[in-house]
């Protein structure tokens, strides 16, 4: 039988699931809150209590590499033909 994996877990958990800290997690829910993406992925229980969805966290966080990684590479290319 498998097990149930949940959809929204606490920011200790999403710590524990992603191999860094608290912070980061913090620091990275900060930065969704101030895209405006706050309520699609994330659900806020009281005033301590932030629940994030795995799924839309993980997409999320993919989408930021890709953005970086995009600046990196015209940023590269702009000094290479320089």
């Amino acid at each position: 039988m498998e097990s149930v994996q949940p959809k929204y877990v606490p920011i200790s958990t999403l710590a524990k699931i992603w191999g860094r800290s608290r912070m980061y997690i913090y620091r990275r829910v900060d930065m969704i809150r101030n895209e405006g993406k706050f309520n699609e992925i994330c659900m806020q229980l009281g005033s301590q209590q932030i629940l994030v969805h795995v799924d839309k966290f993980e997409t999320w966080m993919k989408s930021q590499n890709m953005k970086w990684l995009k600046g990196y590479n015209n940023e590269n290319q702009v000094r290479h033909y320089q």
